[in-house]
This record gives C-alpha cells, structure tokens and sequence, in this order.
C-alpha cells in the first residue's frame, strides 16, 4: 500500500467510527495526518521533526482509543529516534515503554515485554533509576505474573517498590498506591502475610497524608479487615472494621461505606458465635437503610427476612413474628420500590432482594 493511500485509510476509519463524536480534537487530528503525509513527501521518511509530529498524532489516537494506531505511529516514532541516536540512548527509553504500554493495553503481552525489556537495559546501561524505571519494572512484574511466573514477578515487583521509595520518599503517596496495587495482587495468588504488609506500610503513608477520615483510609481499612477475617483473626478484623467505620464519619459516601463495613463486623460475629452482637448489628443497618430509604422500603425487607431466620434459628419466636409481620407490612405497600439510589444498589449487592412469600405463609396456615 502506498503513503497516500495507507493516510486516506486511517482518515476513512476515523470519519466512520468517530462521526458521532463533535470536538475539535478530531479535526486537529486529521489535520495533523495531512501534515505528515506531506512532510514525508516533501522531506523524505527521516525529517528530525517527525518524532514531536508523531507524539502528538499518537495522544490524539490514545484520547479516541484507537490504540492499533497509536502503536504503528509509536514504532514509526521509535524508528526516527533510532535514525538519529544511538541504539542505547536514553532518550529512546521513553518511547520504548510507551510502546510497551500500549501492546499491553491491547493484550499482547510478549511484544510489551520486549519492548520494557528494552527500555530496561537502556536506563540500566546509563545508570537511571527514577520514575521512568519504576514504571517499567513494575510493568516487566505484572507481564510476569500474568505469563504465571510468580515467584520473578514478586521480585519485580519488590525491585519496583524499592526504586519507588528512593525516587519519591518513602512516605510518597505513590509509594502507597504501589504497595496497594502489589497486596491486591498477592490477595489473587493467596499471599495473605505478605499482602496486609504492603496494605499496613499504604495505611501508614495515607493516614500522613491524609489523616485519619477519608475515603482511602476507610478503603485500606476494609481490605485489611477481610484479610483478618479470612485469616480467622476475629479480634484484629473487627477492631480494623470499627476503625474503618470511624474513618467513615464526614464522607460524602458514609452510608454506602458504613453498610459495607456494618455487614463485615456481622459475619465476624456470626464466626464468633456471638449472637447477640450479630443481632445488634443488624438492627443497625435496618434502622440505616429505613433512615435513607424509608420504613417501607423493599430493601428493608432484605435485611429483615435475614434477621427473621436468625430469631427463629435462636428460639426467638416473638421477635420473629414480629419482624414477619413488618415485611408483610412492606409487601403490601404498593409503593415500596419507587425510590431507589446508589445506596439501594449497595444493600441489594450485600443482601440480595427480598422475595414476597406472604402468600405462602397464608396458604400454609389456613392449611
């Protein structure tokens, strides 16, 4: 295919699949195409200024997501660079791992590890650590975790997080973000111990940064309680939940999080056997869920249905028949799904939807 025609092709892609799309972006891009095809006529393939033209046609495909484009461009960007530095010149680093980004964002993992590979040995033969560096060990650690190869992987990733803490300080917040994206990692291969120590050191950052009520502190806090729990640690996951319940305080979200954490402190309870606490707690979320739905809301029922099993489970008949009572009650208010928000989403997510059996419980006991 010829230069004109491999242009034409792009620009017909483009008009098809971003027509609906109005924004001077697109035009800008198109421009810029036409402003390469004729450079490259006019001033042959190698023109020093093609690299900067390429990088700015390669953000505009990032932005529209037409990232087969962004890779042949970023190769033709990379190929210029090559032209006129040498093959181990630093500045080629950059490209490299953007390309290697890129062939990752599209699944191809094999070609992005060649290419962080690449930049790797580059930035180790000029002795350059820093961001560009962590970033691309990081990235060689995650294309070796997906490829199974765990035990590189972990020591990529612990290369990645000790370059990190030299090049930001270790109290940075992106020290925190890596050791968060790591323990979430291990979670997947069960390396519990070691992931509550990298979910442990992102608390500590945070709570410099942030102090102790934020919505990432309440984040961390909920996945160091799972692993507690998970780990039969009863006392050390509720003494992290009812911290994270603090932390919930002046959210904007607090009582999306609160449930979340409310739900996780009863089913500890419920491992401890401690009934009366599991109870306590349960009663709390339906007085939350009635406070922001309303009393006759079905996802009032829900919870109640869940309580009701407990009573009857635990002797309490006159509790039990009580609580039937009021989800019949909900049942028969015709008006109880009509209010429904994030938080809803949230309780129907915790606690699945209530079935309306009355009409069961009738027929049985005029049986």
């Amino acid at each position: 295919m010829d230069q004109d025609s491999f242009y034409q092709k792009i620009k017909s892609y483009i008009y098809f699949h971003l027509e609906s799309i109005i924004c001077f972006e697109k035009d800008e891009l198109q421009s810029l195409l036409d402003k390469l095809r004729r450079l490259k006529k006019c001033h042959g393939p190698n023109h020093p200024s093609l690299p900067s033209l390429l990088h700015r046609i390669v953000k505009l495909f990032d932005k529209f997501d037409l990232l087969q484009f962004s890779i042949l461009f970023l190769l033709e960007q990379l190929r210029v660079e090559k032209f006129y530095l040498s093959f181990q010149h630093h500045d080629l680093a950059l490209t490299l791992c953007k390309i290697g980004q890129t062939f990752i964002k599209i699944n191809q993992l094999l070609k992005a590890e060649a290419y962080f590979l690449e930049a790797c040995a580059i930035l180790n033969h000029h002795n350059e650590k820093g961001q560009l560096y962590v970033h691309t060990v990081y990235n060689i650690g995650l294309i070796k975790y997906h490829k199974c190869l765990y035990v590189d992987a972990f020591e990529t990733f612990d290369l990645a997080l000790k370059e990190q803490r030299v090049s930001v300080g270790e109290t940075h917040p992106d020290v925190a973000q890596m050791c968060l994206n790591i323990g979430n990692i291990k979670v997947e291969v069960g390396k519990l111990d070691d992931a509550l120590d990298n979910y442990l050191e992102a608390l500590m950052i945070l709570r410099m940064t942030h102090g102790n009520e934020h919505f990432k502190i309440c984040k961390i806090l909920h996945k160091i309680g799972v692993l507690h729990k998970i780990r039969g640690e009863y006392d050390d996951g509720l003494n992290t939940f009812y911290q994270a319940l603090d932390a919930t305080r002046n959210l904007r979200k607090k009582h999306e999080f609160s449930i979340i954490i409310l739900h996780e402190i009863a089913q500890i309870y419920q491992c401890k056997e401690d009934v009366t606490n599991m109870i306590k707690i349960f009663e709390e979320i339906i007085k939350m869920i009635k406070l922001k739905l309303g009393r006759r809301h079905v996802c009032v029922a829900a919870v109640l249905n869940l309580l009701k099993n407990i009573y009857s489970k635990h002797g309490m008949i006159e509790r039990s028949d009580i609580t039937t009572k009021e989800i019949q009650d909900i049942f028969s208010n015709s008006s109880n799904r009509l209010h429904w928000n994030t938080f809803a989403d949230t309780v129907v997510e915790l606690f699945g939807y209530a079935i309306d059996d009355s009409n069961q419980i009738a027929a049985a006991a005029a049986a």
